[in-house]
Order: C-alpha cells, then sequence, then structure tokens
C-alpha cells in the first residue's frame, strides 16, 4: 500500500516536470513582442525591390565645332576625311565644285562615298569664280549646274547650303541666293600650307594647320578647310584626335545652326550650346 502510494506520488511529480518542460519549450519557440516586430520591418525591407546604385550622369554638354572641305571631291582625301570624322563618330560638311564632280567616275564615287556616310554636302560653283566678280545670272547659274552635276551622280541629292569661292558675295546675291550662305570664323589656311618640297616642310606646314585649328576651335566653330590636299587630310586627322580628347563633337554645319538656318542669310558660326540651351545668341 505504502509502495502504491510512493509510486503515485512519484508519477505525479514525474507529470509536473513534463508538463513544466513542454511549457517552457513552448515559450522559447514563441517569439516575443519586439522579436516579432523586428521580423517584420525585416521582411518588409526585404520584399520591396532594391535600386542599385547608378553612375552619376555627366551633365555637361559637349562642345560642338563643324569642319567644313571646299573644292573638291578628291577620289582619296574626301574618302580619307570621311572615315576619320567617323572613326570619332562625327561627320563633316563639304562644298563641292561642279566641274570637279563632273572630271572622273572616283571624282563622282568620293562624292558618293560622303554622302553614304551621312555627311553633309552643300555647294560651292561649277567653275570656281568669284561672286563679287561675276553680275547675277552667272552667279545663279554656277548654282544650278553645281546642283544638276550632283544630281547626275545622285538623282535625289538636295542641299541647302551653298559657300561663296573665297568668302566673297555681294549681299544683293545673298538676299537672292536660294540657299544659306555659309562662310567661317576659323581659317586654317591649309591651301597656302601644303606644297612643301621637304618632309621637313611638310611637316612644318602641317604642323601650323593643326596649330592654328586647335588654338582658335571654339564650341560653335565653323572651320574651313580643302579636300584637295593631302596635308589637309594629315591635319586633320590630328587635330581631330586632339579637339576629340578635349570633349568637341564633330557636326555638320546644318546641325551646328539648327533652326537658325535659312536662304537669303550669311551664317560664320554656330551658337555655342550653352546658347542654345538658354535662347541666347551669343
Amino acid at each position: 500500500m505504502k509502495h502504491t502510494r510512493f509510486y503515485r506520488i512519484l508519477f505525479f511529480f514525474c507529470a509536473c516536470l513534463l508538463l513544466f518542460a513542454l511549457s517552457a519549450c513552448s515559450d522559447d519557440e514563441k517569439p516575443t513582442e519586439t522579436e516579432s516586430e523586428s521580423e517584420s520591418e525585416s521582411a518588409s525591407v526585404t520584399d520591396e525591390p532594391t535600386e542599385l546604385p547608378t553612375e552619376e550622369e555627366n551633365t555637361e554638354p559637349k562642345k560642338r565645332v563643324a569642319f567644313t572641305f571646299d573644292d573638291g571631291p578628291h577620289p582619296a582625301y574626301t574618302k580619307r576625311i570621311v572615315d576619320c570624322a567617323r572613326a570619332h563618330g562625327g561627320r563633316v560638311t563639304f562644298f563641292v565644285v561642279g566641274y570637279m564632280l563632273n572630271r572622273s567616275q572616283d571624282h563622282a564615287d568620293a562624292f558618293l562615298y560622303a554622302l553614304d556616310a551621312d555627311c553633309e554636302v552643300g555647294l560651292h560653283g561649277f567653275s570656281h569664280i568669284n561672286y563679287d566678280e561675276c553680275d547675277e545670272e552667272t552667279f545663279l547659274s554656277e548654282l544650278s549646274r553645281t546642283l544638276d552635276a550632283a544630281k547626275r551622280i545622285a538623282p535625289d541629292f538636295k542641299t541647302a547650303l551653298m559657300r561663296p569661292v573665297g568668302g566673297r558675295i555681294p549681299e544683293e546675291y545673298v538676299k537672292i541666293c536660294p540657299y544659306a550662305v555659309v562662310k567661317w570664323n576659323v581659317d586654317t589656311r591649309d591651301w597656302e600650307r601644303h606644297g612643301g618640297a621637304s618632309e621637313q616642310e611638310r611637316e612644318e606646314e602641317i604642323r601650323a594647320i593643326v596649330d592654328e585649328i586647335v588654338k582658335s576651335a571654339k564650341d560653335g566653330s565653323i572651320i574651313l578647310m580643302h579636300d584637295l590636299y593631302e596635308n589637309t587630310a594629315i591635319a586633320f586627322e590630328r587635330a581631330a584626335e586632339i579637339l576629340a580628347s578635349e570633349g568637341y563633337e564633330f557636326v555638320t554645319v546644318s546641325e551646328l545652326l539648327g533652326e537658325d538656318l535659312q536662304a537669303g542669310k550669311i551664317f560664320s558660326k554656330g551658337k555655342p550650346i550653352e546658347a542654345m540651351q538658354t535662347g541666347k545668341n551669343k
């Protein structure tokens, strides 16, 4: 009887211990209020998409210049100039002479090469005469004959630009001109820097052209060159490398002038990027 009572007490005691142990385990598994809130916040943060850091955009605008080349096309140098411009992600503008377009198939191909590269082509004149030394009829004929020569090679060709030989054109001719009259504000004088008899003289001529470009070019500049000379092609390649490293883009005259471009007016430079953004004419 005593043993039975002892076992009952022992059983009751063990049962109490077991219940106590189970209760303790249940409390350990149940998160506290603080832990629950922390886990909830953590889950909320995890569920939201994380924005990856992005590189800071460079908002500083590029500087732009328009390289222009007169008196071509030339079978070798026109193409070389086009290739250099493309290598820098840019384009240039050519002002062609009518009799050069008619000179040979190689000259015609150079003209097409420039068009295919999305370079701009304007008119210079058919015979390369000075417009301040001819009558009005001859002036208009020079332009129309050059356009006809271009259209014989590229039937869909059209342009909004012309450049007078030497920049010389009477004011009354400007007013009746069916094209925008494009002059320049940087003269490389490459036309007188191409006749060096020795390699040293040629190198000095090329350096002089490059120096003039680098020294004078500014945002909005229209640069005068001629695609008839090897010195010009070499100088352009060197100058383009330097200007590109300084943040310049090479654009066409129409890109540079934008909405300002219109027939019957003279343009010698474009607006700097800053002026275009603020609406100021500098």
